[in-house]
């Protein structure tokens, strides 16, 4: 009895140590699962503020940015991520994406022959 009561006095007094990026980052999960975009938007930018050269952080946040029609800031998130990660396929789709939708379709078309460059035909690649 003695070493439950131990065990769940440490995990009141010390929740940061549950707490973390994988914390957050599944939270902003949730958040999108329950279509609180601005609310996993909040945990992404924060997320990516602490930890500017994680990949699956910035990929989050640039899909979460484009999802909600914010397609410039989304490019230049999704950028960052292929030139942290090329090997990122989803970061291509969404880049291309984010340049169509604002505007920029000479952008978007160079990404495509990027993408054709590094991972060869893709079904994507031919929309």
């Amino acid at each position: 009895m003695c070493r439950y009561l131990t065990l769940l006095g440490l995990l009141f007094l010390c929740p940061p140590l549950l707490a973390g990026p994988a914390a957050d980052f599944d939270l902003a999960e949730e958040r999108v699962t329950d279509g609180d975009l601005r609310a996993a938007l909040d945990i992404y930018e924060q997320l990516a503020a602490d930890h500017p050269d994680n990949a699956d952080y910035l990929l989050e946040l640039g899909r979460t940015q484009l999802a909600m029609n914010r397609a410039l800031p989304a490019s230049r998130t999704l950028r960052e991520v292929t030139e942290l990660d090329p090997d990122r396929e989803a970061a291509y789709r969404l880049l291309r994406q984010a340049y169509y939708a604002s505007g920029q379709s000479e952008q978007a078309y160079a990404v495509i022959q990027e993408a054709r460059e590094r991972f060869g035909d893709r079904p994507w690649l031919s929309d």
